[in-house]
């Protein structure tokens, strides 16, 4: 697992290389890359779009929080 502490700030800074360190941990074995918005300074429509963005990046479908 990559825990990518500070992504949405790291990607509004320079999306290519956040997008690179991501996509190297997954090829890399990291089963679950988890963006976080540590700070809590990104809007939910900027986490939609970036989100959006990482997606074009990956075929594979984004988990959910699995309900209790």
């Amino acid at each position: 697992m990559l825990d990518c502490e500070h992504f949405f700030d790291g990607y509004k800074e320079d999306s290519q290389f956040a997008l690179a360190c991501a996509k190297t941990a997954y090829e890399s074995g990291a089963r679950w890359v988890v963006l976080c918005d540590t700070n809590g300074g990104t809007m939910p429509n900027e986490v939609e779009a970036i989100v959006g963005e990482g997606g074009k990046t990956y075929s594979r479908r984004s988990p959910r929080h699995p309900r209790p």
